[in-house]
């Protein structure tokens, strides 16, 4: 699966995790969106190099399952 054809299932992964996380917000300075972590965990792993969708799918949800 390449990044384009796997645009359906990060877009799916993206609404679940903002959901999940819609009321959350970060500890400390700011108190930031909490969507903001795991949109920068995918963010990271795209800088560096990885490209499979289902990988950044998974760092996208990584929270919604810890916290269930």
């Amino acid at each position: 699966m390449t990044v384009e054809t796997g645009l359906p299932l990060l877009f799916r992964a993206l609404r679940f995790a903002a959901e999940y996380h819609r009321d959350g917000r970060r500890k400390g300075v700011g108190a930031s969106p909490y969507i903001n972590h795991p949109i920068a965990v995918a963010s990271e792993l795209v800088a560096a190099g990885v490209s499979d969708p289902e990988v950044l799918a998974a760092a996208l949800l990584h929270d919604t399952v810890e916290d269930t």
